[in-house]
């Protein structure tokens, strides 16, 4: 079924036209070794890298700048989302109980908006490298503003007073991690070299776990920062007391 919904969407008709393009350049690639490697021995046409290791090389030298990019764009999103967000405290009683506020704002809003962000790369996408970085650099600043929202057992002033600021800054954030993870996902590999562009895409991919791994473990001391609690030794305290 997502699959359906997703092949209906602006981007999901974009892949599958990229899809059948590189399905046809590869036909073509290889009726043009076979003819070489025909009428000249053995020679034949550039057959690309000679190895893994030179393959990682050229992909890396296309994509570098969107690797980075794609890495930080989920490192930022898993320094507060969800250690930060989840300790946000609502100041109206409207939401019933604090699991349905974490539901609704944590969990309801960042999945809606992603998934908005993800769609809205079919109307416009930046063309530069440097915007696409100019943008996720941007999103560093979503660190302090949820640091300024009401999280419980904060030793710093809140400045943004109102359930409306986290909401927003919740729907910001997750429209902008979308948006920017889909434009770097895309860009990355098209900006190989058509022999590497596999590749590539391999290299996006590893680039965007390492932003989730640092990101989540940055979280740990954003917590420190933001309550004085150490994360860490308090849940192995926890499984010391359990076992």
């Amino acid at each position: 079924m997502a699959f359906f919904v997703f092949e209906l969407t602006p981007p999901g008709r974009a892949a599958s036209r990229a899809s059948r393009q590189s399905l046809q350049g590869r036909v073509s690639s290889a009726d043009s070794l076979r003819s070489g490697l025909l009428g000249e021995g053995g020679s034949g046409p550039d057959q690309g890298p000679a190895s893994t290791a030179e393959s990682v090389a050229l992909a890396w030298k296309g994509m570098r700048g969107l690797g980075l990019c794609v890495g930080f764009n989920f490192f930022v999103t898993l320094s507060v989302f969800p250690a930060v967000t989840t300790q946000v405290v609502p100041y109206s009683n409207w939401f019933g109980s604090p699991a349905r506020w974490v539901s609704i704002y944590g969990f309801l809003a960042f999945n809606t908006g992603d998934f908005l962000g993800r769609q809205l790369v079919g109307l416009y996408t930046p063309k530069s490298t440097w915007t696409i970085a100019l943008l996720v650099l941007l999103r560093a600043a979503f660190v302090p503003l949820f640091l300024l929202c009401n999280v419980k057992d904060s030793q710093h002033a809140v400045l943004f007073k109102h359930d409306a600021w986290p909401l927003g800054l919740m729907a910001a954030m997750a429209v902008s991690n979308g948006y920017m993870g889909t434009v770097c996902m895309m860009k990355g590999p098209a900006a190989c070299d058509a022999r590497a562009r596999e590749m590539g895409g391999t290299l996006m991919a590893f680039c965007l776990c390492i932003g989730l791994v640092l990101g989540g473990t940055f979280s740990f001391a954003v917590i420190n920062f933001s309550t004085g609690v150490d994360a860490i030794k308090c849940g192995s305290g926890s499984n010391s007391t359990i076992h």
